[in-house]
């Protein structure tokens, strides 16, 4: 299920059983089987930016100020990417790691101490029955991927983060489960699948959190539907103050334009 908002600029596909409690914005939306949309629908494309925030320039600036060499170094490969083995827990402290690639086995746990992000220029998988934040804040994860290969969470793992991947698709498989914010090329997801939004109140409809999947080419979600969400995200908006996303319209780097924040 996907419980919130679905944007896409290309088609969104929904077949077999699958609740989308949310608004759908695609080029073209498709439901089919028992599947249903309770929000929205519009159809309309182009409506996101295919790269909002430039990859280049972040893994540039995690490059300055990486702090992977504080991994230790059972968790880390030769080709300088972060595994955690199965029945294996790592804990991250506030800071930024910029690390080959990502990958979480069976039973492997990545824990947070604080706001973390981390930056994967290959590969990323969590593997059935890993844990990537699940008893954490998805804002105390922030996930980008620079590679093109796809992003695999598949079935019985969790995770609880901000994932940034504008050039990889992301593939949900069996029953995992993925709370936070998502924004990929494409986002497929199968079989008993749950996609939970952080920051949100609880659905009545489908007792659960909302959802957000955004994906900038396609997205499509196939299977049967789950009603009940184990992990600890944040179910209700945080009234901690805090410096996030500001958005000024008009563009001030455009011409003479002088937008005010009030």
């Amino acid at each position: 299920d996907i419980s919130g908002d679905v944007a896409s600029n290309g088609v969104v596909s929904a077949k077999g059983t699958v609740t989308i409690t949310g608004n759908v914005t695609g080029s073209s939306i498709t439901v089919s089987g028992n599947s249903q949309v309770i929000g929205i629908q519009r159809a309309m494309a182009n409506t996101l930016a295919r790269e909002p925030l430039a990859l280049s320039l972040l893994f540039s600036l995690a490059q300055s100020s990486n702090n992977a060499s504080l991994i230790p170094q059972e968790f880390m490969s030769n080709d300088g990417s972060l595994r955690i083995g199965s029945g294996k827990t790592l804990v991250l402290s506030t800071g930024t790691f910029l690390v080959a690639g990502l990958a979480l086995n069976s039973q492997g746990f990545l824990k947070t101490n604080g706001p973390v992000s981390l930056f994967v220029s290959g590969p990323m998988a969590i593997n059935g029955g890993g844990d990537l934040n699940s008893q954490g804040k998805a804002g105390d994860l922030f996930i980008a991927v620079e590679s093109t290969e796809p992003v695999l969470i598949n079935g019985g793992a969790l995770a609880s983060l901000i994932l940034y991947a504008p050039k990889s698709s992301l593939h949900l498989n069996g029953n995992a489960k993925v709370g936070g914010h998502l924004f990929t090329r494409e986002a497929k997801a199968a079989g008993i699948s749950l996609l939970i939004q952080a920051g949100m109140a609880p659905s009545p409809l489908a007792q659960m959190a909302q959802s957000t999947a955004t994906a900038n080419a396609g997205s499509s979600a196939e299977g049967n539907s789950k009603k009940a969400a184990s992990l600890a995200v944040d179910l209700n908006p945080d009234s901690t103050f805090a410096l996030r996303e500001i958005f000024v319209f008009p563009n001030p780097a455009i011409g003479n334009q002088q937008p005010v924040l009030h």
